[in-house]
């Protein structure tokens, strides 16, 4: 069975609608208004930048905390291990955020591994 709507093609849920249209049917019933798209998009985009940001964060602090294993002498794989990262993964990343003694160390790692 498909939405009961003229131009919709979707297949029905509840009521004989898709879940767009039933939600847009519970908004009215509830008296809210619909949502401008414009004020959606942009709420979208603010979510989205606030959700890089941590990312960010988060990766930073990582990388120092993979500095730090590294600098204590933890051997490579262990130390990208323990921060749940494979050594692609944390070169890629220090390249990324510019963590050059971080991407140095795991450059050699790599290089004495493939000698």
């Amino acid at each position: 069975m498909i939405c009961q709507r003229d131009t919709c093609d979707r297949p029905s849920r509840s009521r004989g609608l898709c879940e767009n249209h039933y939600r847009q049917l519970l908004r009215i019933e509830r008296g809210t208004p619909p949502k401008d798209p414009a004020v959606a998009l942009a709420a979208r985009r603010k979510s989205i930048v606030k959700a890089q940001e941590a990312n960010q964060l988060r990766a930073r602090e990582r990388l120092d905390e993979l500095l730090f294993l590294l600098e204590g002498g933890e051997w490579p794989p262990r130390a990208c291990e323990r921060l749940d990262w494979s050594i692609s993964a944390a070169v890629k990343a220090a390249r990324r955020y510019d963590v050059r003694p971080v991407y140095m160390a795991l450059e050699n790692y790599r290089r004495d591994e493939a000698a």
